[in-house]
């Protein structure tokens, strides 16, 4: 019954989709920006921001000696960080789809994870979902169980599917995928596969420090509904100066963002990035609950 009703709304209700709600009353230049830009790699800004972690890292150390609570890591905070700035930002937790801008319906933020660090080892893409209420102990508790899962699970199931796909000739190839895409495009994409698909979610993250590289610039995934890629690089140490003059050893990580401009203007999310970057210097403000039951706009 339930399934009939969702496929007489994507019939019926102009503009439905199971994953997001269509904003309806935004700005007219917003409203046009999709005919004008018709693909997110069109329409996307990028830019890279220098943080000052020292205090995060001294934050991240202190906390790891108190053995009553579990250890975090610098990516925890991170995902901590884009979960409670899109919850005062609702902006960023939109998408483009069919030339109309949606309001999706929950936050989700998928990242790739190697079974071992090694090149031969499998690469899994987890997304998780999370919500406002959430905190730094909530998130990376979640976080660490998918990655653990991840590391643990057996693919051979879906491998073997991908592979027996990849062994079909191109125009079924095709042919699919063009189906698919159609499905999308009129909100019909099943919404078990919206849900299981990494690239339907509110951000992508790569953290390649981990790696032990710097974060690049990103493209946007034209497959999915994903409207900005987040990746951090690895952390440094610089000698600055204090206002009074004197020198002082200071922590950086550098973050890259591709984000498509169709969901904001360029005023909302240089205000996005700010407070992106107040809450990476200030991780103990994100052990508490949001205050208020409504997102902050």
């Amino acid at each position: 019954m339930k399934n009939n009703k969702t496929f007489l709304r994507h019939i019926f209700v102009r503009g439905y989709r199971s994953d997001g709600t269509w904003v309806k009353d935004i700005d007219p230049i917003q409203r046009l920006e999709p005919f004008l830009f018709r693909t997110r790699n069109e329409a996307s800004v990028y830019f890279k921001e220098k943080i000052d972690i020292t205090h995060t890292m001294e934050y991240i150390k202190r906390r790891n000696m108190n053995k009553e609570v579990e250890k975090i890591s610098l990516f925890h905070i991170l995902i901590a960080a884009m979960v409670r700035t899109a919850a005062m930002k609702p902006k960023l937790n939109r998408f483009i789809a069919r030339k109309r801008t949606y309001q999706r319906n929950k936050m989700y933020i998928s990242y790739l994870v190697k079974q071992k660090m090694t090149e031969e080892a499998k690469a899994i893409v987890v997304k998780n979902s999370f919500d406002s209420s959430d905190t730094i102990d909530t998130i990376a508790s979640r976080v660490r169980t998918s990655i653990e899962c991840a590391r643990t699970k057996s693919i051979a199931e879906s491998e073997n599917l991908v592979k027996t796909f990849s062994k079909m000739p191109g125009w079924v190839i095709s042919f699919v995928i063009s189906v698919l895409r159609c499905l999308d495009f009129f909100g019909l994409m099943p919404e078990k596969m919206i849900k299981a698909d990494p690239f339907y979610a509110s951000a992508f993250l790569a953290n390649l420090g981990s790696l032990g590289i710097n974060a690049p610039y990103h493209h946007l995934y034209e497959w999915g509904t994903v409207s900005l890629f987040v990746a951090m690089g690895m952390y440094y140490d610089e000698m600055s100066y204090t206002a009074a003059g004197n020198e002082k050893r200071k922590t950086f990580v550098d973050i890259t963002f591709t984000v498509d401009e169709r969901i904001a203007d360029g005023f909302y999310l240089a205000k996005a990035l700010q407070t992106f970057t107040h809450f990476m210097k200030n991780p103990e403000e994100l052990e508490h609950r949001m205050e208020g039951e409504t997102p902050i706009d």
